[in-house]
Protein backbone atom coordinates (compact mmCIF):
# COMPACT_ATOMS: atom_id res chain seq x y z
CA UNK A 1 0.00 0.00 0.00
CA UNK A 2 1.03 3.58 -0.49
CA UNK A 3 2.72 5.29 2.42
CA UNK A 4 3.91 8.89 2.28
CA UNK A 5 6.82 8.08 4.58
CA UNK A 6 8.11 5.46 2.13
CA UNK A 7 7.86 8.07 -0.63
CA UNK A 8 9.90 10.52 1.45
CA UNK A 9 12.49 7.84 2.24
CA UNK A 10 12.82 7.02 -1.45
CA UNK A 11 13.29 10.71 -2.28
CA UNK A 12 15.94 11.04 0.45
CA UNK A 13 17.75 7.97 -0.88
CA UNK A 14 17.66 9.41 -4.42
CA UNK A 15 19.12 12.68 -3.12
CA UNK A 16 21.98 10.74 -1.50
CA UNK A 17 22.65 8.85 -4.73
CA UNK A 18 22.76 12.12 -6.68
CA UNK A 19 25.13 13.66 -4.14
CA UNK A 20 27.46 10.66 -4.34
CA UNK A 21 27.32 10.76 -8.15
CA UNK A 22 28.19 14.48 -8.17
CA UNK A 23 31.15 13.84 -5.89
CA UNK A 24 32.19 11.03 -8.23
CA UNK A 25 32.09 8.43 -5.46
CA UNK A 26 30.02 6.12 -7.71
CA UNK A 27 30.85 4.68 -11.10
CA UNK A 28 28.69 6.03 -13.89
CA UNK A 29 27.20 2.58 -14.64
CA UNK A 30 26.40 2.05 -10.95
CA UNK A 31 24.68 5.46 -10.68
CA UNK A 32 22.70 4.76 -13.89
CA UNK A 33 21.64 1.35 -12.56
CA UNK A 34 20.51 2.89 -9.25
CA UNK A 35 18.63 5.63 -11.11
CA UNK A 36 16.79 3.10 -13.29
CA UNK A 37 15.81 0.98 -10.27
CA UNK A 38 14.70 4.03 -8.28
CA UNK A 39 12.63 5.27 -11.23
CA UNK A 40 10.82 1.92 -11.31
CA UNK A 41 10.12 2.24 -7.59
CA UNK A 42 8.83 5.80 -8.07
CA UNK A 43 6.54 4.60 -10.86
CA UNK A 44 5.15 1.88 -8.60
CA UNK A 45 4.62 4.39 -5.81
CA UNK A 46 2.83 6.77 -8.21
CA UNK A 47 0.48 3.97 -9.26
CA UNK A 48 -0.27 3.12 -5.63
CA UNK A 49 -0.79 6.80 -4.81
CA UNK A 50 -3.26 7.22 -7.66
CA UNK A 51 -5.10 4.08 -6.53
CA UNK A 52 -5.34 5.44 -2.97
CA UNK A 53 -6.50 8.78 -4.37
CA UNK A 54 -9.20 7.06 -6.45
CA UNK A 55 -10.41 5.12 -3.41
CA UNK A 56 -10.49 8.35 -1.39
CA UNK A 57 -12.49 10.12 -4.09
CA UNK A 58 -15.03 7.28 -4.32
CA UNK A 59 -15.43 7.28 -0.52
CA UNK A 60 -15.74 11.06 -0.59
CA UNK A 61 -18.42 10.82 -3.28
CA UNK A 62 -20.40 8.27 -1.22
CA UNK A 63 -20.23 10.51 1.86
CA UNK A 64 -21.21 13.52 -0.25
CA UNK A 65 -24.23 11.63 -1.62
CA UNK A 66 -25.28 10.55 1.89
CA UNK A 67 -25.04 14.11 3.19
CA UNK A 68 -26.86 15.45 0.12
CA UNK A 69 -29.76 13.04 0.60
CA UNK A 70 -30.03 13.98 4.27
CA UNK A 71 -29.92 17.67 3.37
CA UNK A 72 -32.65 17.16 0.76
CA UNK A 73 -34.86 15.68 3.47
CA UNK A 74 -34.08 18.53 5.87
CA UNK A 75 -34.72 21.17 3.20
CA UNK A 76 -38.14 19.60 2.54
CA UNK A 77 -38.91 19.72 6.26
CA UNK A 78 -37.87 23.39 6.37
CA UNK A 79 -40.17 24.21 3.47
CA UNK A 80 -43.02 22.40 5.21
CA UNK A 81 -42.43 24.53 8.31
CA UNK A 82 -44.58 23.87 11.33
CA UNK A 83 -43.60 23.28 14.92
CA UNK A 84 -40.87 20.77 14.04
CA UNK A 85 -38.23 23.43 13.32
CA UNK A 86 -36.46 22.77 16.63
CA UNK A 87 -35.84 19.18 15.55
CA UNK A 88 -34.59 20.50 12.21
CA UNK A 89 -32.04 22.67 14.01
CA UNK A 90 -30.93 19.68 16.08
CA UNK A 91 -30.59 17.53 12.97
CA UNK A 92 -28.57 20.27 11.27
CA UNK A 93 -26.27 20.57 14.29
CA UNK A 94 -25.75 16.81 14.35
CA UNK A 95 -25.06 16.81 10.61
CA UNK A 96 -22.56 19.65 11.08
CA UNK A 97 -20.71 17.57 13.70
CA UNK A 98 -20.59 14.58 11.34
CA UNK A 99 -19.45 16.90 8.53
CA UNK A 100 -16.47 18.08 10.58
CA UNK A 101 -15.31 14.49 11.17
CA UNK A 102 -15.93 13.27 7.62
CA UNK A 103 -12.96 12.67 5.35
CA UNK A 104 -13.89 14.23 2.02
CA UNK A 105 -12.24 16.07 -0.82
CA UNK A 106 -12.10 19.84 -0.59
CA UNK A 107 -14.50 20.16 -3.52
CA UNK A 108 -17.15 18.01 -1.84
CA UNK A 109 -16.50 19.67 1.51
CA UNK A 110 -17.03 23.16 0.05
CA UNK A 111 -20.22 22.17 -1.79
CA UNK A 112 -21.66 20.58 1.33
CA UNK A 113 -20.74 23.52 3.52
CA UNK A 114 -22.58 25.88 1.17
CA UNK A 115 -25.71 23.71 1.33
CA UNK A 116 -25.47 23.18 5.08
CA UNK A 117 -25.05 26.89 5.71
CA UNK A 118 -27.96 27.63 3.38
CA UNK A 119 -30.14 25.15 5.24
CA UNK A 120 -29.28 26.79 8.58
CA UNK A 121 -30.15 30.20 7.18
CA UNK A 122 -33.39 28.96 5.63
CA UNK A 123 -34.46 27.31 8.90
CA UNK A 124 -33.56 30.43 10.85
CA UNK A 125 -35.51 32.62 8.45
CA UNK A 126 -38.49 30.26 8.58
CA UNK A 127 -38.49 30.24 12.38
CA UNK A 128 -37.62 33.87 13.22
CA UNK A 129 -38.81 35.75 10.13
CA UNK A 130 -37.19 37.31 7.07
CA UNK A 131 -34.95 39.69 9.03
CA UNK A 132 -33.22 36.86 10.96
CA UNK A 133 -30.23 36.64 8.60
CA UNK A 134 -29.75 40.37 8.13
CA UNK A 135 -26.83 42.27 9.53
CA UNK A 136 -23.12 41.87 9.24
CA UNK A 137 -20.98 39.51 11.22
CA UNK A 138 -19.80 42.39 13.40
CA UNK A 139 -23.39 43.39 14.21
CA UNK A 140 -24.30 39.83 15.17
CA UNK A 141 -21.26 39.60 17.44
CA UNK A 142 -22.15 42.94 19.01
CA UNK A 143 -25.72 41.77 19.70
CA UNK A 144 -24.43 38.56 21.20
CA UNK A 145 -21.88 40.40 23.33
CA UNK A 146 -24.57 42.79 24.56
CA UNK A 147 -26.81 39.86 25.46
CA UNK A 148 -23.97 38.24 27.41
CA UNK A 149 -23.31 41.50 29.26
CA UNK A 150 -26.99 41.68 30.23
CA UNK A 151 -26.86 38.08 31.48
CA UNK A 152 -23.78 38.91 33.59
CA UNK A 153 -25.55 41.95 35.01
CA UNK A 154 -28.60 39.86 35.96
CA UNK A 155 -26.35 37.29 37.65
CA UNK A 156 -24.52 39.99 39.59
CA UNK A 157 -27.88 41.44 40.70
CA UNK A 158 -29.00 38.00 41.81
CA UNK A 159 -25.77 37.52 43.79
CA UNK A 160 -26.27 40.90 45.48
CA UNK A 161 -29.82 39.93 46.43
CA UNK A 162 -28.60 36.63 47.86
CA UNK A 163 -25.93 38.36 49.90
Amino acid sequence: TYDHQIWDNLRAFWDKVQEQARERNLFREHADNLRDNINVLFDDMKKMRSQVQNEFMSTSQRLFDDFSNALDDIEKRIQAGGSKLNSVFEDLKQMQRRYRDAKMSNEHRNQLWTRLDGAFKAAKERKFGPSANEGSLVERHERRLEGLREAIKRMEDSIRRDE
